[in-house]
């Protein structure tokens, strides 16, 4: 791949701007709004993913604490 040159990183460059120029508030908004809201989703996903373990962590201790109050008592789980 070869290197951009002057004239066409300018080129970029002003059709990024032109861009941007045409955009109203409006746009502006609801370009914020569809980022807040996948940006929501995702910190949502890894947090529930983040319980869910933990949950299955203190499940799975539990169970092991149950086996173990059963085996001194003597009974059969």
């Amino acid at each position: 791949m070869s290197k951009i040159t002057v004239p066409e990183f300018s080129s970029y460059a002003g059709a990024i701007s032109a861009v941007c120029a045409s955009l109203t508030l409006t746009d502006v908004g609801v370009a914020v709004g569809i980022g807040t809201a996948v940006l929501t989703f995702v910190m949502n996903a890894l947090y529930m993913r983040r319980k869910d373990a933990r949950e299955q962590r203190q499940a799975d201790l539990d169970a092991r604490e149950s086996e173990v109050r059963l085996a001194a008592l003597g009974i059969q789980p």
